[in-house]
Parts: structure tokens; C-alpha cells; sequence
């Protein structure tokens, strides 16, 4: 981790928090973006989340080594296909005062990729939760 720019978090929401408690320990003195591409509201009754966006998912199971200016919502809408295809495609990238969302932006923009950003992280994290509800 000492030499990536970002990581990616594409863990299922509700295998996350134990997924990264096992991680804390190597997420310390991480320095970039911490990026949740995971969409939805954690539901899992028997942890103290339940309801909890993967902003607060990440930031506790990590007992605080990713800090919330590290973390980042990249959701769509955008279709795993459209993208394989190099269809044309737009997200947004949102985090706490926006530096994060656009270190993101200069990592993932592309000719078909196109990275919006926002500070609007609870948003960004619901409306991904809810895009498909809808």
C-alpha cells in the first residue's frame, strides 16, 4: 500500500465491516483516498451500524486509520457492461472537502470515464443506495 495512489473498496456492503477490521492495521499510515465503490446501507442487525452508509462502515471497522477526509463515494449510475464496452460513462466522486474526490477523479478520468466531483458524501452515499431501489 505504501506506493498506491487510491485503493478501490468493492466489497458487498454487508461483508465489509468484517472484511476491514482484518485490514485496520495495513490502512494505517495510508496517506491517499480510500475509495467505497460498494453501494447500498449496511444491514447486518447484529453490529451497531445497521442503517450506516460505508462512510461510517469504513471508518469504524478501520477504529479510525482511514480518517473521513481519506474517504470517498464513487457511485453512477453506471452499468458494469457500458463500461467494459468503453461506453461512455459519468459518476461522481464526493468527499469531505473535495481533495480526496479529486485525487480520485485524476486517477480514474479517461476518454470513455468521466469523474465528476462533489462534497456531498451523504448524498453520494444514499443516492447509490437507493438507484436501485428506485
Amino acid at each position: 500500500l505504501d506506493r498506491a495512489d487510491l485503493i478501490l473498496h468493492c466489497v458487498a456492503v454487508q461483508g465489509s465491516y468484517q472484511y476491514l477490521e482484518g485490514l485496520a492495521g495495513e490502512l494505517r499510515g495510508f496517506q491517499g483516498p480510500f475509495v467505497s465503490c460498494s453501494k447500498g446501507l449496511h444491514a447486518v442487525k447484529t453490529l451497531p451500524l445497521y442503517g450506516a452508509t460505508m462512510v461510517d462502515v469504513i471508518h469504524q471497522a478501520t477504529a479510525g486509520a482511514v480518517a473521513k477526509e481519506q474517504l470517498c463515494v464513487l457511485t453512477g449510475p453506471s452499468f458494469a457492461r457500458g463500461m467494459l464496452q468503453n461506453d461512455h460513462t459519468a459518476v461522481i466522486a464526493a468527499s469531505e472537502g473535495g481533495v480526496a474526490a479529486r485525487t480520485t477523479r485524476d486517477c480514474l478520468v479517461s476518454d470513455t470515464f468521466r469523474v465528476d466531483v462533489s462534497d456531498d458524501v451523504v448524498g453520494a452515499a444514499y443516492g447509490g443506495a437507493f438507484k436501485n431501489v428506485l
